[in-house]
Protein backbone atom coordinates (compact mmCIF):
# COMPACT_ATOMS: atom_id res chain seq x y z
CA UNK A 1 0.00 0.00 0.00
CA UNK A 2 2.34 2.68 -1.29
CA UNK A 3 2.01 6.07 0.33
CA UNK A 4 0.24 4.69 3.38
CA UNK A 5 -0.60 7.26 6.01
CA UNK A 6 1.60 7.20 9.08
CA UNK A 7 -0.39 7.66 12.28
CA UNK A 8 0.92 8.80 15.68
CA UNK A 9 2.10 5.92 17.85
CA UNK A 10 -0.55 6.76 20.45
CA UNK A 11 -3.26 5.95 17.89
CA UNK A 12 -1.89 2.52 17.11
CA UNK A 13 -2.87 0.86 20.37
CA UNK A 14 -4.37 -2.57 19.82
CA UNK A 15 -7.88 -3.03 21.28
CA UNK A 16 -6.99 -6.53 22.49
CA UNK A 17 -3.94 -7.62 24.45
CA UNK A 18 -3.50 -11.25 23.39
CA UNK A 19 -5.11 -13.67 20.97
CA UNK A 20 -4.35 -17.35 20.51
CA UNK A 21 -4.85 -18.84 17.04
CA UNK A 22 -6.35 -22.24 17.78
CA UNK A 23 -7.52 -23.01 14.27
CA UNK A 24 -4.22 -23.97 12.65
CA UNK A 25 -3.82 -27.11 14.72
CA UNK A 26 -3.70 -29.91 12.10
CA UNK A 27 -5.82 -32.27 14.20
CA UNK A 28 -8.47 -29.60 14.57
CA UNK A 29 -8.27 -28.81 10.86
CA UNK A 30 -8.82 -32.49 10.09
CA UNK A 31 -11.87 -32.49 12.33
CA UNK A 32 -13.56 -29.36 10.97
CA UNK A 33 -12.69 -30.11 7.33
CA UNK A 34 -14.49 -33.45 7.32
CA UNK A 35 -17.24 -33.18 4.70
CA UNK A 36 -16.49 -29.54 3.96
CA UNK A 37 -14.85 -27.54 1.18
CA UNK A 38 -11.21 -27.33 2.27
CA UNK A 39 -10.60 -24.08 0.42
CA UNK A 40 -13.39 -22.34 2.32
CA UNK A 41 -11.89 -23.57 5.57
CA UNK A 42 -8.44 -22.29 4.55
CA UNK A 43 -9.80 -18.92 3.42
CA UNK A 44 -11.49 -18.38 6.77
CA UNK A 45 -8.23 -19.15 8.57
CA UNK A 46 -6.34 -16.62 6.44
CA UNK A 47 -8.88 -13.84 7.05
CA UNK A 48 -9.14 -14.65 10.77
CA UNK A 49 -5.37 -14.36 11.08
CA UNK A 50 -5.44 -10.95 9.40
CA UNK A 51 -8.12 -9.68 11.77
CA UNK A 52 -6.21 -11.05 14.76
CA UNK A 53 -3.01 -9.27 13.72
CA UNK A 54 -4.96 -6.05 13.23
CA UNK A 55 -6.74 -6.27 16.58
CA UNK A 56 -4.25 -7.77 19.05
CA UNK A 57 -1.05 -6.55 20.62
CA UNK A 58 0.32 -10.10 20.48
CA UNK A 59 -0.89 -13.04 18.39
CA UNK A 60 0.24 -16.44 19.67
CA UNK A 61 0.58 -19.40 17.33
CA UNK A 62 1.42 -22.91 18.59
CA UNK A 63 4.86 -23.84 17.32
CA UNK A 64 3.49 -27.31 16.55
CA UNK A 65 0.89 -25.81 14.21
CA UNK A 66 3.52 -23.71 12.44
CA UNK A 67 5.69 -26.77 11.82
CA UNK A 68 3.00 -29.36 11.11
CA UNK A 69 0.57 -27.31 9.01
CA UNK A 70 1.51 -25.89 5.62
CA UNK A 71 -1.53 -23.61 5.82
CA UNK A 72 -0.28 -22.20 9.12
CA UNK A 73 3.30 -21.66 7.96
CA UNK A 74 2.25 -20.03 4.70
CA UNK A 75 -0.27 -17.75 6.39
CA UNK A 76 2.03 -16.70 9.24
CA UNK A 77 5.05 -16.20 6.99
CA UNK A 78 3.06 -13.62 5.02
CA UNK A 79 3.56 -11.41 8.09
CA UNK A 80 7.34 -11.77 8.13
CA UNK A 81 7.80 -7.96 8.18
CA UNK A 82 6.16 -8.01 11.63
CA UNK A 83 8.29 -10.78 13.13
CA UNK A 84 10.85 -8.42 14.62
CA UNK A 85 8.12 -6.42 16.38
CA UNK A 86 7.01 -9.46 18.37
CA UNK A 87 3.40 -9.08 17.27
CA UNK A 88 3.33 -12.69 16.07
CA UNK A 89 4.92 -15.20 18.42
CA UNK A 90 5.32 -18.97 18.29
CA UNK A 91 4.82 -20.69 21.61
CA UNK A 92 6.02 -24.12 22.66
CA UNK A 93 7.50 -26.20 25.42
CA UNK A 94 11.23 -25.52 25.05
CA UNK A 95 13.60 -22.56 25.04
CA UNK A 96 13.63 -22.15 21.25
CA UNK A 97 12.18 -23.66 18.10
CA UNK A 98 15.16 -25.96 17.47
CA UNK A 99 14.98 -27.50 20.95
CA UNK A 100 11.21 -27.75 20.58
CA UNK A 101 11.61 -29.67 17.33
CA UNK A 102 14.25 -31.94 18.85
CA UNK A 103 11.87 -32.85 21.68
CA UNK A 104 9.04 -33.55 19.24
CA UNK A 105 11.24 -36.00 17.35
CA UNK A 106 10.96 -38.26 20.40
CA UNK A 107 7.16 -38.32 20.16
CA UNK A 108 6.62 -39.41 16.55
CA UNK A 109 7.56 -42.43 14.42
CA UNK A 110 10.65 -41.93 12.27
CA UNK A 111 8.83 -42.83 9.05
CA UNK A 112 5.98 -40.36 9.59
CA UNK A 113 5.36 -36.95 8.03
CA UNK A 114 5.47 -35.13 11.36
CA UNK A 115 8.86 -36.61 12.21
CA UNK A 116 10.24 -35.38 8.87
CA UNK A 117 8.85 -31.90 9.46
CA UNK A 118 10.44 -31.60 12.91
CA UNK A 119 13.68 -33.04 11.61
CA UNK A 120 13.78 -30.35 8.92
CA UNK A 121 13.12 -27.56 11.43
CA UNK A 122 15.87 -28.81 13.74
CA UNK A 123 18.38 -28.39 10.92
CA UNK A 124 16.93 -25.23 9.35
CA UNK A 125 18.26 -21.67 9.44
CA UNK A 126 15.13 -20.11 7.90
CA UNK A 127 13.67 -16.98 9.44
CA UNK A 128 10.78 -17.90 11.73
CA UNK A 129 8.63 -15.86 14.13
CA UNK A 130 10.01 -15.19 17.60
CA UNK A 131 9.57 -18.06 20.04
CA UNK A 132 8.18 -18.00 23.56
CA UNK A 133 8.73 -20.85 25.99
CA UNK A 134 5.80 -22.33 27.87
CA UNK A 135 5.78 -23.03 31.60
CA UNK A 136 3.05 -25.68 31.31
CA UNK A 137 2.96 -28.90 29.34
CA UNK A 138 0.06 -29.39 26.94
CA UNK A 139 0.58 -33.15 27.14
CA UNK A 140 0.31 -33.12 30.94
CA UNK A 141 -2.76 -30.86 30.83
CA UNK A 142 -4.48 -33.11 28.28
CA UNK A 143 -3.64 -36.22 30.32
CA UNK A 144 -5.04 -34.61 33.48
CA UNK A 145 -8.26 -33.70 31.70
CA UNK A 146 -8.43 -37.20 30.21
CA UNK A 147 -8.27 -38.79 33.67
CA UNK A 148 -10.83 -36.32 35.01
CA UNK A 149 -13.26 -37.39 32.28
CA UNK A 150 -13.44 -40.84 33.86
CA UNK A 151 -15.81 -39.40 36.47
CA UNK A 152 -18.43 -38.96 33.73
CA UNK A 153 -18.18 -40.31 30.19
CA UNK A 154 -21.86 -39.74 29.48
CA UNK A 155 -21.28 -37.00 26.90
CA UNK A 156 -19.02 -39.31 24.91
CA UNK A 157 -21.55 -42.13 24.74
CA UNK A 158 -24.76 -40.10 24.52
CA UNK A 159 -27.16 -41.62 22.02
CA UNK A 160 -24.95 -44.65 21.32
CA UNK A 161 -25.63 -48.35 21.98
CA UNK A 162 -23.72 -49.06 25.19
CA UNK A 163 -23.52 -52.75 24.35
CA UNK A 164 -21.08 -51.83 21.57
CA UNK A 165 -18.82 -50.00 24.02
CA UNK A 166 -17.96 -52.70 26.52
CA UNK A 167 -15.12 -51.96 28.95
CA UNK A 168 -14.85 -48.34 27.76
CA UNK A 169 -13.89 -47.00 31.21
CA UNK A 170 -11.02 -49.47 31.52
CA UNK A 171 -9.83 -48.71 28.01
CA UNK A 172 -10.05 -44.96 28.68
CA UNK A 173 -8.02 -45.18 31.88
CA UNK A 174 -5.27 -47.13 30.13
CA UNK A 175 -4.70 -44.67 27.27
CA UNK A 176 -2.06 -42.39 28.87
CA UNK A 177 0.07 -45.38 29.80
CA UNK A 178 -0.32 -46.99 26.40
CA UNK A 179 0.94 -43.84 24.69
CA UNK A 180 4.34 -44.59 26.20
CA UNK A 181 5.80 -41.13 25.61
CA UNK A 182 4.18 -40.47 22.25
CA UNK A 183 2.30 -37.21 21.67
CA UNK A 184 -1.18 -37.09 23.24
CA UNK A 185 -2.87 -36.43 19.91
CA UNK A 186 -6.25 -37.66 18.64
CA UNK A 187 -4.79 -40.29 16.31
CA UNK A 188 -2.38 -41.74 18.87
CA UNK A 189 -4.98 -41.65 21.64
CA UNK A 190 -7.57 -43.37 19.47
CA UNK A 191 -5.07 -46.07 18.52
CA UNK A 192 -4.52 -46.66 22.23
CA UNK A 193 -8.25 -46.57 23.00
CA UNK A 194 -9.43 -48.80 20.16
CA UNK A 195 -7.02 -51.26 18.61
CA UNK A 196 -7.50 -52.27 15.89
CA UNK A 197 -9.02 -49.07 14.51
CA UNK A 198 -12.81 -49.23 14.74
CA UNK A 199 -15.05 -49.65 11.76
CA UNK A 200 -17.98 -47.30 11.30
CA UNK A 201 -20.13 -47.60 14.40
CA UNK A 202 -20.32 -46.56 18.05
CA UNK A 203 -16.56 -46.80 18.59
CA UNK A 204 -15.93 -44.50 15.63
CA UNK A 205 -18.27 -41.87 17.08
CA UNK A 206 -16.64 -42.13 20.50
CA UNK A 207 -13.21 -41.82 18.89
CA UNK A 208 -14.22 -38.65 17.08
CA UNK A 209 -15.83 -37.13 20.15
CA UNK A 210 -12.74 -37.95 22.18
CA UNK A 211 -10.58 -36.34 19.49
CA UNK A 212 -12.63 -33.16 19.78
CA UNK A 213 -12.14 -33.23 23.54
CA UNK A 214 -8.37 -33.56 23.15
CA UNK A 215 -8.36 -30.56 20.82
CA UNK A 216 -10.35 -28.45 23.29
CA UNK A 217 -8.13 -29.44 26.22
CA UNK A 218 -5.07 -28.64 24.10
CA UNK A 219 -6.38 -25.16 23.33
CA UNK A 220 -7.34 -24.58 26.96
CA UNK A 221 -3.82 -25.44 28.08
CA UNK A 222 -2.50 -22.55 26.00
CA UNK A 223 -5.17 -19.93 26.56
CA UNK A 224 -5.18 -20.38 30.33
CA UNK A 225 -1.40 -20.00 30.57
CA UNK A 226 -1.20 -17.11 28.11
CA UNK A 227 -4.38 -15.42 29.36
CA UNK A 228 -5.35 -15.07 25.70
CA UNK A 229 -8.65 -14.85 23.89
CA UNK A 230 -9.49 -16.65 20.67
CA UNK A 231 -11.22 -15.73 17.43
CA UNK A 232 -14.91 -16.54 17.83
CA UNK A 233 -17.95 -16.49 15.52
CA UNK A 234 -16.09 -18.55 12.93
CA UNK A 235 -18.20 -20.47 10.44
CA UNK A 236 -15.90 -23.42 9.70
CA UNK A 237 -13.28 -23.10 12.42
CA UNK A 238 -15.49 -22.69 15.46
CA UNK A 239 -14.22 -23.99 18.78
CA UNK A 240 -15.93 -23.67 22.18
CA UNK A 241 -14.57 -20.99 24.50
CA UNK A 242 -11.66 -22.21 26.54
CA UNK A 243 -12.39 -20.97 30.05
CA UNK A 244 -10.17 -17.89 30.18
CA UNK A 245 -11.52 -14.46 31.07
CA UNK A 246 -9.55 -12.82 28.25
CA UNK A 247 -11.49 -10.92 25.60
CA UNK A 248 -12.19 -12.74 22.32
CA UNK A 249 -12.36 -11.36 18.79
CA UNK A 250 -15.78 -11.79 17.11
CA UNK A 251 -15.04 -12.70 13.49
CA UNK A 252 -18.37 -12.29 11.69
CA UNK A 253 -19.45 -9.26 13.72
CA UNK A 254 -16.20 -7.53 12.95
CA UNK A 255 -16.47 -8.20 9.21
CA UNK A 256 -20.04 -6.88 9.16
CA UNK A 257 -19.07 -3.74 11.04
CA UNK A 258 -16.10 -3.09 8.76
CA UNK A 259 -18.49 -3.44 5.83
CA UNK A 260 -20.97 -0.93 7.28
CA UNK A 261 -18.14 1.54 7.89
CA UNK A 262 -16.86 1.09 4.32
CA UNK A 263 -13.39 -0.04 5.41
CA UNK A 264 -13.50 -3.77 4.70
CA UNK A 265 -11.43 -3.45 1.51
CA UNK A 266 -8.42 -1.77 3.15
CA UNK A 267 -8.52 -4.23 6.05
CA UNK A 268 -8.48 -7.27 3.77
CA UNK A 269 -5.97 -5.93 1.24
CA UNK A 270 -3.35 -3.92 3.14
CA UNK A 271 0.18 -5.41 2.93
CA UNK A 272 1.39 -6.96 6.15
CA UNK A 273 3.87 -4.19 6.89
CA UNK A 274 1.07 -1.59 6.80
CA UNK A 275 -1.74 -3.55 8.42
CA UNK A 276 -1.11 -2.34 11.96
CA UNK A 277 -1.13 1.28 10.77
CA UNK A 278 -4.82 0.85 10.01
CA UNK A 279 -5.48 0.96 13.74
CA UNK A 280 -4.95 4.69 13.40
CA UNK A 281 -7.89 4.98 11.00
CA UNK A 282 -10.78 6.33 13.14
CA UNK A 283 -13.41 4.29 11.27
CA UNK A 284 -11.47 1.05 11.64
CA UNK A 285 -10.68 1.76 15.28
CA UNK A 286 -14.33 2.52 16.00
CA UNK A 287 -15.50 -0.60 14.16
CA UNK A 288 -13.19 -2.83 16.19
CA UNK A 289 -14.20 -1.25 19.50
CA UNK A 290 -17.90 -1.47 18.67
CA UNK A 291 -17.77 -5.12 17.57
CA UNK A 292 -15.74 -6.28 20.57
CA UNK A 293 -17.93 -4.38 23.03
CA UNK A 294 -21.16 -5.69 21.51
CA UNK A 295 -19.88 -9.27 21.50
CA UNK A 296 -19.12 -9.13 25.21
CA UNK A 297 -22.19 -7.23 26.37
CA UNK A 298 -24.52 -9.15 28.69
Amino acid sequence: MAGATTFPESHLVAPLRRLFLHFFDPHFLDEVSRGRNIQLVANEAVVATRLAVLAAETVFVPAASYIESDLCATTVNAYRPLFETGQIVLVGGEANIVDFAATKLLQYERDGDRFRRYEAIAASTDVTPPFRSRTRSATEDIAAAWHQSLTDLSALVAGLPLADLADLEHRWAAVPGRLAGRAFTPEYAMSALFAPAPEVGAETIVARRAGSKINQDYFRSYTMELDAGIVTELTYLHSPRTGTSAVDLPFRSLLRTFGRHGVLGPVLNAPAEHLVELRGNPQISAAMAQSIENAHSP
